[in-house]
């Protein structure tokens, strides 16, 4: 077994030594410009008026070279080896050398030998020894060359080299410097902000291809509690085993990076089945440290976003279904998926409204949004299926936005009508709650339909907020900061840990249906419920019981303490216009809801 921070310490030492950017692509584009620019510059010289002394026929040929090894670089460098590119910077040199040499000396050889900045231009790819060689060698050539042309081409054989060495230090330090901000600093891998980059250009490489590109998202299960346990050195000791791993099982002609916390990213020049493989055998590679992972292949006309969005839709269901698993999302929608899109962009897709009632009083306070659809090839599919189809296949972000502004422009109107101050509650999925646009998302829909944040309940399931779930924890935290509230959904059948509810950004807790569903008449009042009912008054959270079916169930939790419930007791999820009749107005008067 290695020692891993040794291993770690030694990475870096060779991550000093060769910067993030310089893999086969980025390094192949750009002595392929560079190889092609010099040799059309060489055959530009060959046009000027010469000396009896210049051989046109060489310099042609010298062109001719350059202008093939540069278009062969564009077409297909990046499957050579990053070693393969020091003898390109030597052929380089030694064509401008031969070119500026058959010139016939003059301005045409000194315009040559300036193209030996380009030499200075790609020094940054490499360890600073063999920045020290190619320099010298340039500088070499630029002396070498002029030195029987007299005192003045001599000088300016010293001008060009002086130049060349100082734009080469410049240029190495500059971007070395440059290099820095796309590194993670603890593992040596490329960090989020560079990983993007090489994502675009890899994407954009794709599309001219057809090459396979396939990513893969890796997140430590339970991270959390190394940290917890350990502290923060053990965490980055794991962190910086898992990177050395992925860079001994992946090897070095593929991207790794850090995505930030306990999460890698892997994009593989291979296809899903291969790429799965690949992750299982880093999984295998750390048996200490479980795993999950999402895989995914980006198809023609997608975005770079696009792709990091399905391998974080994978992620995520590896992650819902127990974790220490890779789940492939497919690209290719069932049909059911087909034309659940199309009822979303369509709008067919309607949303039913379930009423709250305060216990006390008996007076509807809210209402639960809920999401209905009927497909016309699956007429039996349940809503908790087709919202786990839109789950898998890339849709939970529209069918969400779409249910939340239907029922924020719904609730409006029903408040209008009714003059009854009501509060909404609507679901959240945990895929929605990853991405970065969910809450300018939030904030369009409220601006839009003119609902108030502080009557908007967001409603997550505790299985969304477990210990390594970081980012949604923080969302959901600046959603309450515009005033919005969040409920904890399912409670009590899930990942609960009371020692959690003070950190949690909650509001209310939704008992979940099966504990109230063990309230039958003539048998004792479960303890559980009355523990419950305690624990909410001293945290001061208030508690909605789901699922009451009758007025025993209904009376009882209203003895115990609870504030407020819902279920068939109350009313069925229903459409607005449905709602507003149960509110006690009739709807001759009013207009339909929008």
């Amino acid at each position: 077994m290695p020692r891993w921070p040794d291993s770690a310490s030694a990475w870096h030492r060779r991550q000093r030594r060769h910067p993030v950017i310089a893999t086969p692509m980025v390094m192949a584009r750009a002595f392929g410009l560079l190889f092609s620019a010099g040799g059309l510059l060489v055959s530009l010289a060959a046009l000027v008026p010469h000396n009896q002394a210049a051989s046109l026929g060489t310099l042609y040929v010298v062109a001719g070279v350059a202008v093939v090894v540069g278009t062969a670089l564009l077409l297909c460098g990046d499957r050579l080896r990053r070693a393969a590119f020091n003898p390109l910077v030597s052929l380089g040199v030694l064509l401008l050398g031969v070119g500026a040499h058959t010139s016939g000396g003059g301005a045409p050889a000194i315009s040559i030998l300036c193209c030996n900045v380009f030499v200075a231009a790609v020094v940054f790819f490499f360890s600073r020894w063999w920045v020290v060689v190619h320099l010298l060698s340039a500088v070499a050539s630029c002396i070498g060359v002029t030195w029987a042309d007299g005192d003045t081409q001599r000088w300016a054989g010293l001008v060009v080299a002086a130049i060349v060495v100082i734009i080469g230090y410049l240029q190495h330090w500059l971007m070395r410097l440059a290099d820095q901000t796309d590194v993670d600093t603890l593992t040596g891998l490329h960090n989020r902000r560079g990983f993007d980059r090489y994502l675009r250009a890899a994407v954009d490489k794709a599309r001219l291809t057809g090459q396979p590109l396939t990513l893969a998202l890796l997140d430590l299960d339970r991270f959390s509690l190394v940290n917890l346990t350990g502290g923060h050195a053990a965490g980055d000791a794991v962190l910086q085993t898992v990177a050395t791993v992925l860079r001994e099982v992946v090897g070095p002609d593929h991207a790794i990076a850090r995505f930030g916390g306990d999460e890698f990213a892997l994009l593989l020049g291979c296809g899903e089945e291969e790429a799965a493989a690949v992750v299982e055998q880093v999984r295998a590679a750390l048996p200490q440290h479980a795993c999950s992972a999402g895989v995914t292949t980006w198809q023609a006309g997608e975005s770079a976003s696009l792709l990091v969005g399905r391998a974080d839709a994978g992620l995520y269901r590896a992650k819902k279904d127990g974790g220490s698993r890779v789940v492939v999302e497919r690209t290719r929608r069932s049909p059911v998926a087909v034309e659940l899109r199309a009822a979303v962009e369509t709008g067919a897709l309607d949303v039913h409204y379930q009423p709250v009632v305060d216990l006390r009083t008996g007076v509807v306070v809210g209402m639960e949004a809920l999401a209905r659809w009927r497909s016309s090839s699956y007429p039996g599919i349940t809503p908790d299926q087709f919202i786990a189809i839109a789950e898998r296949d890339d849709c939970i972000h529209a069918l969400g936005h779409h249910v939340l502004r239907k029922s924020c422009s719904d609730a409006a109107w029903m408040q209008d009508a009714t003059g009854v101050a009501l509060r909404l509650n609507v679901n959240v999925s945990g895929l929605e709650l990853m991405s970065s646009r969910y809450l300018h998302g939030v904030q369009d829909v409220l601006a839009s339909t003119g609902w108030p944040a502080e009557q908007l309940v967001l409603e997550v399931t505790e299985s969304v907020l477990v210990p390594d779930a970081v980012h949604a924890v923080n969302l959901l935290k600046q959603l309450r900061a515009l005033g919005v509230r969040v409920a904890i959904d399912d409670f009590g059948t899930g990942y609960s840990s009371l020692s959690r509810l003070d950190d949690l950004p909650r509001d209310f807790l939704k008992l979940d249906r099966a504990f109230v569903s063990t309230l039958q008449r003539g048998e004792p009042v479960p303890a559980v419920l009355t523990a419950i009912a305690a624990l909410s008054k001293a945290l001061t959270i208030e508690v909605i019981a789901e699922g009451v079916e009758d007025d025993y169930q209904a009376e009882t939790l209203a003895e115990l303490g609870y504030p407020m419930a819902q279920g068939y007791y109350y009313g069925r999820p229903m459409p607005a216009t449905e709602l507003v009749a149960l509110l006690g107005r009739t709807t001759s008067d009013v207009a339909t809801p929008v």
